[in-house]
Formats: C-alpha cells, structure tokens, sequence
C-alpha cells in the first residue's frame, strides 16, 4: 500500500500568513533570532523594519547588544518605535555614547514605552538628558541607573507618563520632586515602583504633598 506520509512538506505553510502574523511572530522573537530569519527570504527581510515598532533590543549571550541596536536605528531611520525594551546592556569604552544617540533619535519616533536594563558591570550608569526629549514617553523602566538631575522645566517634556520603575538607580529628592509635581498633573494615574531585590509594591498616584510625601518615602525604604 503506497504512504502519503509526508506529502504535505512540499507546501510552504509559513509563506500563507499574513504579513501582519508574520510581524507579531518576528516581534516576538530577540532581535538575533528575528535578524536571522531574515535570510529566510526576500519577504521576510521586508516585514524586518515593522519590528521596530516594538524593539526587543535582546540577543542570547547579552554581548554586542549596545552596536547591533546603533545600526539598526541607522539603518531604518523612518520606522516609527512604539516600545523599546532592551535586556542587559553591555558597554565597550567606544559605545559611552550610545545611549544619548539612542534617545535623540527614538524622541523623534513617537516612542511610548523605553525600558533601559545597565549591566551590573558598572554601577548604575548614567541616564543622559536626552530623556527629556522624549515628550511622548508613556511608561518608563529603568534598571542600575543614575537618573540625571531633574528641574521642573525639564520634567515638564515627560508630562505623559503614567508609570515608571525604577530598580537599583540613584535619583534626588529635587528630581524626585520635580518628576512628581510634572507628571501628577497630566497623568491621574501615575505609578511608581521601587524593587531592589524583590517585585515592586505599586504606590498610586494621588493629589496633594503628603501623597507625594509618602510615595518618597516608598521609594527610600
């Protein structure tokens, strides 16, 4: 009796999804792995760009992280980026930069969600100010951080969040309070955690100083 097995493998299933399917998949994926399925085809390599609309900045080994990203965002300056997570970030003496670059040029994509995790290889790396610049910034993470000194004028361009986290950075009490003051305005229901070594209690974000009192002292335990 003749076998049938395996008559379906000449059919290219893959190649049947929509383009849209395809996105979500290569989203999904570290940006090594979604880099290598480019190779695949030709159509791959040009659903490619429309990953950055959420860029995982994620490679196995963590290394080569912080060049890989630099071109990409060069490579397709047009395409907009929504969120941009990265996991640990490695520096070589050469990339002391590349972060400020990184920020200048996503404030100019509409970016809403930045998530930035420095290796604890160094101790809490400078954030630049060009976060600033970033007026559209919805949620914020930041992990072995120092954020940069916050007046009121400059806490004032990230009225639009409604939530950060903040794990192992140092910030001021001035920057503190200016963030607070800034953002409480615009955003009703803005959070802030705190997680040093353990998951994060979330404080909510009401009016008024003696809120904003007890959210310092959360964030000092």
């Amino acid at each position: 009796m003749a076998t049938t097995v395996g008559t379906d493998l000449s059919h290219d299933r893959i190649s049947k999804l929509a383009d849209s399917t395809l996105v979500t998949i290569l989203s999904s994926l570290r940006m090594d792995e979604a880099a290598r399925c480019t190779i695949l085809s030709s159509r791959w390599r040009h659903l490619f760009p429309s990953t950055l609309l959420n860029f995982r900045a994620f490679t196995r080994s963590g290394r080569n992280v912080v060049e890989a990203v630099t071109s990409i965002l060069a490579a397709y300056p047009d395409e907009p980026v929504r969120s941009f997570r990265t996991g640990m970030l490695f520096f070589r003496p050469q990339d002391k930069a590349a972060v400020d670059v990184w920020l200048r040029d996503l404030s100019n994509r509409g970016i809403e969600e930045l998530s930035l995790w420095f290796g604890f290889d160094e101790k809490r790396r400078p954030i630049p100010e060009s976060l600033f610049a970033c007026s559209s910034l919805r949620r914020l993470n930041v992990i072995n951080g120092t954020f940069p000194d916050t007046t009121e004028a400059a806490a004032a361009s990230l009225s639009c969040l409604t939530k950060i986290e903040l794990s192992d950075v140092n910030i001021s009490e001035n920057s503190l309070n200016s963030l607070l003051s800034q953002c409480s305005a615009g955003a009703p229901d803005h959070q802030i955690h705190r997680q040093v070594g353990q998951p994060p209690s979330p404080v909510s974000e009401p009016q008024g100083p003696a809120q904003h009192q007890r959210l310092r002292e959360a964030l000092h335990r």
